[in-house]
């Protein structure tokens, strides 16, 4: 999880997803844990592509199983099973980064999946290399 500066929380209370979004891009290079930078990118896109605008004008506090369930319903018919995972993270963790100044989550969640419905990742496609696709190669 991503935690945002104490000098920036103050104005998160009211905040709309994508300020405390940027805040936490602005920090995810950080020095413990570090995220790979395709992870970054990956995030980024989601956020530019999809969640902004699916979310635009929500305040961050309105985020909730209802929210997260509209958002699933709206990509689901376009993006993969995986995609549809990743983003719904994306946003999971950028609701729990905002935290008080004792450490506290400001909007605690209890994220019911069951509810949300997301879909079900059953088989990624995923490339293989054979012995015979090498030689070919050659």
């Amino acid at each position: 999880m991503v935690n945002v500066f104490a000098r920036d929380r103050p104005a998160l209370r009211g905040g709309k997803l994508a300020q405390l979004t940027k805040l936490i891009l602005d920090f995810l290079p950080r020095k413990r844990n570090p995220l790979e930078k395709t992870t970054i990118d990956t995030w980024r896109y989601a956020l530019d592509k999809w969640i902004y605008p699916f979310f635009e004008g929500r305040r961050l506090a309105d985020i909730n199983n209802r929210a997260m369930k509209e958002i699933v319903e709206h990509t689901a018919p376009k993006l993969s099973a995986r995609s549809v995972q990743v983003y719904k993270g994306v946003v999971k963790s950028v609701v729990a980064s905002a935290i008080k100044d004792d450490g506290e989550e400001l909007f605690p969640r209890k994220w019911n999946e069951e509810y949300i419905d997301a879909p079900v990742i059953d088989v990624q496609r995923q490339p293989t290399t054979t012995a015979d696709s090498l030689t070919a190669i050659d």
